[in-house]
């Protein structure tokens, strides 16, 4: 077996460990969360939250990968770019390279319609790219939005309605909200 050369043991300590960083992050976060809501709040409120958190937990994902930009984005950081749309810009800026590198070539021969035509398909593959990602990405980042919003309200009702109720007072019914927000 051959030794892995330097940039990929660093990359991949670096992966682990941003990995590593993350799920302490968010082990740390939710333990804290849950143990200050069955700590400081009534049962029915805890087993309200505690139901919710996995809910909650996958639109937060959600939004998070669609506000960085999602598998498109890793694969360009691990240096991958296999998507259509880097595929269109190699294809782009090839076009232009040849043109730039053979310049006197490109104008003895009368070829600038030729690589404008080439470089204007390989920009509309793009512009078909963007256009997909502008309406697909924010539409699922408002719907990851609305169940998230909608849950929390739910469960903020209920949270009122228990108080309203005299099952809890008004602290009991604030604190797992606060130590969620």
């Amino acid at each position: 077996t051959c030794p892995l050369p330097a940039s990929q043991v660093d990359k991949a300590k670096a992966i682990t460990t941003e990995q590593l960083d993350v799920v302490a992050q968010l082990a740390g976060g939710l333990g804290s969360s849950l143990a200050i809501i069955f700590w400081l709040c009534s049962w029915q409120l805890a087993l309200v939250w505690a139901a919710a958190m996995p809910l909650l937990s996958v639109v937060t994902a959600l939004e998070v990968a669609f506000m960085t930009g999602g598998a498109e984005e890793a694969a360009k950081k691990r240096g991958k770019e296999e998507t259509r749309r880097a595929l269109a810009e190699s294809s782009a800026n090839k076009v232009v390279g040849e043109a730039v590198m053979g310049i006197r070539t490109v104008a003895s021969f009368n070829l600038e319609q030729r690589f404008f035509d080439g470089y204007e398909r390989s920009t509309q593959a793009i512009s078909q790219v963007q256009k997909r990602d502008a309406i697909v990405g924010p539409f699922f980042l408002g719907f990851s939005s609305l169940v998230m919003y909608s849950t929390m309200g739910a469960i903020f009702f209920y949270s009122v309605w228990l108080a309203n109720e005299g099952v809890v007072d008004f602290i009991k019914a604030m604190v797992p909200l606060m130590a969620i927000m």
